[in-house]
C-alpha cells in the first residue's frame, strides 16, 4: 500500500466523535473512562508496509532503516526530550508523574479514552486511547506508558498529524517513534527503581514481537528492531543521563 494513500478521516473521526471528556489529572482517570471502538485506529499501524528499501534483503535493510531514522530520532531528542526532562529532576514518583503527564495531555486538548478490547495504547491527532486493563496496571507501568504516548502527541503537534502519519507509515519513521518513545517509559521504569533486568527483559520481548505487532513481519526483524531501540536507549542515557 502506498503510505501516502493512508485512509485516515473515518480513523480519525471515530477517535474524536467517540472521546470522554479531557482528564485533567490522574485522580480522575479511573471514573473518566470510557469504552471506545477504536478498530480503525488500531489498524493504522498495521495498514502501511514500508516502501523505503523495496527490493532490499531483508538482512541487509537494517542499516537502511537506521540511518533513514536517525535524522528523526534526532529531531524527537532535540524537540520532545527537553519537555520531559525537568521530571526526571525531580524525585521519582509514579503517582506525580502521570498527573503531570495527563494534566500536560489536558492542557494540549487531547482527550483520554480507553479501548474496550486490545491491550496496546494509541495515540492519534488529539486523542490518547489507554489499552484494556491500563487501569490495572502497577502505577509504574501507566505513568512510562503515558510518557510514550504523550511523546507520539508532542511529535504530531510538532510536525503535524498528517505529515507525522505518513512519516509513520514507513518503516525509517515507525522505528525512529517507537524507539525513542520506548527509550523514554523504560527511562522512567528504571527512574522508579524497577530492575535494569525486568526492563531489559521487557525490551527483549517488545523487539521480539515489534515487527508482527506492527505489521512489518516481512520488512525487519526482531535482531534489527532490538539493536535499534538499544542504542537509542543507550544514546538517551549517554546525553541526558536517565
Amino acid at each position: 500500500m502506498n503510505p501516502h494513500n493512508i485512509t485516515l478521516p473515518a480513523a480519525i473521526a471515530v477517535l474524536t466523535l467517540s472521546a470522554a471528556p479531557v482528564l485533567t489529572s490522574c485522580a480522575t482517570l479511573r471514573p473518566a473512562l470510557k469504552p471506545l471502538v477504536t478498530k480503525a485506529a488500531d489498524h493504522l499501524k498495521e495498514a502501511v508496509q514500508d516502501l523505503d528499501v523495496e527490493g532490499i534483503a531483508q538482512e541487509h535493510a537494517c542499516g537502511v532503516y537506521i540511518s533513514k531514522g536517525r535524522e528523526s530520532a534526532e529531531a524527537i531528542f532535540k524537540h520532545e526530550w527537553p519537555i520531559f526532562a525537568p521530571v526526571f529532576e525531580t524525585h521519582p514518583n509514579p503517582a506525580a508523574d502521570l498527573k503531570w503527564c495527563t494534566d500536560y495531555l489536558g492542557a494540549l486538548e487531547v482527550k483520554i479514552v480507553s479501548k474496550p478490547m486490545g491491550t496496546n495504547s494509541t495515540a492519534v491527532c488529539g486523542v490518547v486511547a489507554f489499552g484494556l486493563g491500563f487501569e490495572s496496571q502497577p502505577i509504574e507501568s501507566q505513568a512510562a506508558m503515558c510518557h510514550h504516548e504523550l511523546a507520539h502527541i508532542l511529535g504530531q503537534k510538532r510536525m503535524g498529524c498528517k505529515d507525522w502519519l505518513v512519516d509513520y507509515a514507513h518503516v525509517s519513521g515507525r522505528l525512529a517513534a517507537e524507539g525513542t518513545a520506548y527509550a523514554l517509559s523504560d527511562a522512567a521504569l528504571a527512574r522508579y527503581n524497577v530492575s535494569e533486568a525486568d526492563v531489559y527483559r521487557q525490551a527483549e520481548r517488545r523487539a521480539e514481537g515489534f515487527p508482527a505487532a506492527y505489521g512489518l513481519s516481512h520488512t525487519v526483524t526482531s535482531e534489527c528492531v532490538g539493536d535499534y531501540f538499544g542504542a537509542i536507549r543507550r544514546a538517551l542515557r549517554e546525553r541526558a543521563g536517565v
